[in-house]
């Protein structure tokens, strides 16, 4: 009984350890596709930056995994989330939360499609785990316009990131409460 316990215990840490690995991999493409975006050239500098705390929710569903340190409820380890993750049911619409440029719309490895709206003072915001991209590259939105579908197989919602000169920031600071 107990050495098949420990068997357990060692596969279910070797399969963590890949992924935790994986979750930094996924992590590092990410920073890397957003470093060659393009920039959204306006001289609106301050709009994106005056909507902290008043951004409407991509999508309605209850928070399912915050941003920051998080802790792994299976195995109790920690790992680092820069975005949120959302529930959402499948075909449910996935909205801008602020007007933009897409600059990025097609599958990305780790995230399922994705979708990224440039905004202007270096903002990025990232829509993944979508069954379906609603809007192409080039294309301009708007807020609460709907930029994909939520229903990614194998995923409980939408995942969903703000970015400040690459650097990921916390979204619900940026969110309305609710």
């Amino acid at each position: 009984m107990q050495a098949k316990l420990l068997s357990r215990v060692r596969r279910n840490k070797s399969q963590l350890h890949a992924e935790l690995k994986q979750l930094k991999e996924k992590a590092q493409r990410l920073k890397e596709l957003i470093n060659h975006l393009e920039p959204l050239q306006n001289n609106n500098s301050g709009r994106f930056a005056a909507l902290k705390g008043k951004l409407p929710w991509p999508i309605r569903g209850p928070l399912l995994v915050g941003f920051g340190t998080q802790k792994n409820p299976e195995f109790g380890t920690l790992y680092e989330s820069h975005g949120v993750e959302i529930a959402a049911a499948s075909g449910a619409k996935m909205r801008a939360v602020a007007s933009g440029k897409v600059v990025f719309a097609s599958w990305f490895k780790g995230y399922g499609n994705l979708l990224i709206v440039a905004h202007d003072g270096g903002f990025h915001t990232l829509y993944a785990q979508a069954e379906e991209l609603l809007k192409q590259r080039g294309d301009r939105v708007e807020a609460g316009e709907p930029v994909a579908l939520a229903g990614l197989p194998g995923e409980q919602g939408i995942y969903f990131e703000i970015r400040q000169n690459g650097a990921p920031v916390n979204p619900l600071s940026w969110l309305k409460r609710r």
